[in-house]
């Protein structure tokens, strides 16, 4: 079997800890804004560790949501899919838009209409172009699986897909082709575009774009996809951590400004791969942890924001220095987020609502069933 049978657990666990890393990479970025950083090397380690986590973690996340878009899909058609979009996507963004977003934009200058839309869905945006990339799916899915042209030219992709997708010399070639791409890199910031517009960023659409086609065209090989992620994870990794290394090591000292661009967007490749194997490799079993954050971490992640720039201003205004303030916020954000999913949201129609289920944790007979369904893929 070319695809997978079920769950795979350890994707799950990918995306809810690439959620939950939201709330360290705005701590990270935001904290700037209430406590000036000292060239001592705790701050300048809250600036890396910030820089390393966004280098990846949003085109890791639209990869594994490609997958399961996917498998959705597969699962229940394109008129299931696109149901369960609105569901999962459009409601909450709504919800979100008239709530949080709001409180957030409390703390934004948001004095002109044109910094209002400049502002937009501030944090949320990401659901905007899952939005947009599912009502794309939904066309191309038309296109290839519906017409016998699109059948003949998806199974040639799929053949050559077999030999050489998620290898480490391909995604290399990968991030050369991307690198090409204009305006998805900002020199300024030393990282990607903002994107939270109303008006989306059309690089930075098509640079998210081919991860969530990736994620998605990697579910019908996904037996393939594996046995390289597993085999390659460690290899991925350690050529990511080079290349940011170098990226880091000439922002910092403000030299070779031509080569950020190029070794920062081969990091997010590498990382990006590298922390998908490693999740696949390494977590892809019953866990209960997991299991609970994968369904907590869509609600923490959506309360985090208004959490961390009141905790940030708080910490200011009793002058509490730059690298404190970042480690207090976060612990205490995740803190809170948590408790409020807990207590007011997790055995509510919110917390179904959320889940796209029935919003409870997985008994121990479900994750054994899951992981069953699981190692059969990999016989």
């Amino acid at each position: 079997m070319a695809k997978p049978n079920g769950r795979i657990l350890g994707l799950d666990a990918a995306r809810s800890v690439l959620m939950l890393l939201g709330i360290l990479v705005h701590t990270g970025s935001f904290v700037s804004s209430f406590q000036p950083a000292s060239a001592s090397p705790l701050d300048n380690s809250v600036l890396i560790i910030t820089m390393l986590v966004h280098d990846f973690r949003m085109p890791a996340f639209f990869a594994v949501a490609g997958l399961f878009a996917a498998m959705l899909i597969d699962h229940r058609g394109l008129r299931g899919f696109w149901q369960q979009r609105v569901r999962r996507l459009f409601w909450p963004l709504v919800a979100a838009s008239v709530t949080v977003i709001p409180i957030t934009l409390a703390s934004f200058d948001v004095s002109t209409p044109q910094k209002l839309m400049d502002a937009g869905f501030v944090h949320m945006w990401f659901v905007y172009y899952l939005l947009i990339f599912s009502a794309v799916t939904i066309l191309f899915y038309w296109l290839f699986h519906k017409t016998a042209l699109g059948q003949r030219k998806h199974e040639l992709l799929k053949k050559l897909a077999r030999r050489w997708f998620a290898n480490p010399i391909i995604l290399l070639l990968a991030a050369a082709v991307t690198f090409l791409l204009p305006e998805y890199f900002s020199f300024e910031s030393g990282s990607f575009e903002e994107t939270s517009s109303v008006l989306p960023n059309i690089y930075l659409l098509i640079f998210y774009g081919i991860f969530f086609s990736l994620g998605l065209f990697s579910y019908s090989i996904w037996q393939t996809i594996e046995s390289k992620l597993r085999k390659f994870w460690w290899i991925y990794l350690a050529l990511g951590l080079a290349a940011f290394s170098t990226y880091s090591n000439l922002m910092f000292s403000n030299t070779g400004q031509s080569w950020w661009k190029f070794a920062y967007t081969l990091a997010t490749w590498m990382l990006a791969a590298g922390f998908f194997a490693f999740f696949v490799r390494f977590a892809n079993k019953p866990n209960r942890f997991f299991a609970y954050f994968s369904e907590a971490s869509y609600w923490i992640y959506i309360v985090h924001l208004p959490i961390v720039l009141a905790s940030l201003d708080w910490l200011a205004k009793w002058q509490v220095p730059f690298f404190w303030s970042f480690v207090i916020s976060t612990i205490f954000t995740f803190g809170i987020s948590t408790l409020s999913y807990h207590w007011l949201v997790k055995d509510t129609i919110i917390g179904k609502f959320l889940a796209g289920k029935l919003g409870q944790n997985l008994s121990k007979k479900q994750l054994r069933k899951n992981l069953s369904g699981d190692k059969k893929v990999r016989r």
